[in-house]
């Protein structure tokens, strides 16, 4: 039985990344774990909160687990506890300690980082068009403190998608099974 292969789409908001999620799904042919925080706020009858982060990494996790009990070989994953973490950070200036545990012991194959490059589209859940640089370098700088591996994504849609596919190519299909 070989390993699933899990793929984080990671970035600010408005960066593409559940574009490129569900074209690399289609790609790969295989299940996209959606953000889970999109159907977390949009029944939500109140602004979310701090403990509310929990609640989001929680159903985060619980999705990825759905899609991983298939055991398909790859999944692609629209976000990850990572971002929840450095969203935290950002916007409260602190991260729950649980959630900052599941950061360092969830492992994830590889993460592609999605550029503010693309033009900010209003969304009633997105809160910082102007933070977008400052998310990207928090993002930048705790890629590298996990020692997670990844690729900064920019260009349109299909570039980035392309260079995935490159990617991946090289780091898991030009491998022995």
């Amino acid at each position: 039985m070989t390993k699933t292969i899990k793929i984080v789409i990671s970035g600010p908001e408005s960066t593409g990344k559940s574009t490129l999620a569900q074209q690399l799904s289609v790609a790969l042919d295989c299940p996209q774990v959606k953000e889970y925080a999109r159907d977390f706020l949009n029944v939500l009858d109140r602004p979310y909160v701090y403990d509310d982060l929990l609640a989001i990494t929680e159903g985060q996790v619980n999705l990825e687990e759905q899609a991983l009990a298939a055991q398909p070989r790859w999944i692609v994953c629209d976000t990850d506890v990572l971002t929840i973490k450095i969203w935290a950070d950002f916007k409260y200036q602190k991260c729950h300690p649980s959630i900052n545990e599941l950061v360092a012991s969830r492992p994830y194959d590889y993460y592609f980082l999605c550029g503010t490059d693309v033009a900010w589209e209003p969304d009633v859940l997105r809160e910082n068009p102007n933070d977008r640089h400052v998310l990207y370098q928090n993002h930048l700088k705790e890629l590298r403190r996990f020692h997670k591996p990844f690729t900064e994504l920019v260009g349109p849609p299909e570039v980035r998608l392309n260079r995935a596919l490159e990617v991946i190519q090289k780091r898991f299909l030009n491998q022995n099974d």
